[in-house]
């Protein structure tokens, strides 16, 4: 049976791009979604994919590129490259590891941390808009700008 891919996916505004965060060609990227209130952190490398303050994106996190919601293989697929996927439908996509999950103070929001190799996320937002996200999760982060 078919699912749904898109664990979340909102527009953010982008409020803050710091070019000098980490490392050469990698900028730290801050902003505020739209629809649900999340917010959120994350290392880009805006040498091929180039951010700036004002932008609007659509961010989503989904547990397998395949567009029938079947999971991914655990090792890299290269007809991933040769054939219809979600990836299609962003600009720039990366595989990680939710490491660290932080609830928040009131116990109604939740923040997740999530590895990109290397390349970190910080998401925080209510925990019901969240819910699909758990502990040492493989997912995607797809990004395209918004139109």
């Amino acid at each position: 049976m078919a699912s749904n891919p898109i664990i979340t996916e909102d527009q953010f505004e982008i409020r803050q791009v710091d070019h000098e965060a980490h490392f050469d060609r990698v900028s730290r990227v801050s902003g505020s979604s739209k629809t649900f209130g999340l917010k959120v952190v994350f290392d880009v490398n805006t040498d091929i994919y180039p951010i700036e303050e004002g932008d609007d994106l659509t961010i989503a996190l989904a547990k397998t590129l395949e567009l029938d919601g079947q999971l991914s293989h655990d090792s890299y697929d290269p007809s991933l490259l040769t054939r219809r996927t979600l990836a299609e439908r962003y600009d720039y996509v990366c595989h990680g590891t939710v490491y660290k999950v932080q609830a928040g103070e009131k116990g109604d929001s939740v923040t997740f941390y999530i590895s990109f190799g290397g390349l970190l996320m910080k998401l925080t937002g209510q925990i019901q808009k969240l819910s699909g996200i758990e502990l040492n999760m493989k997912l995607y982060l797809l990004i395209r700008h918004s139109q």
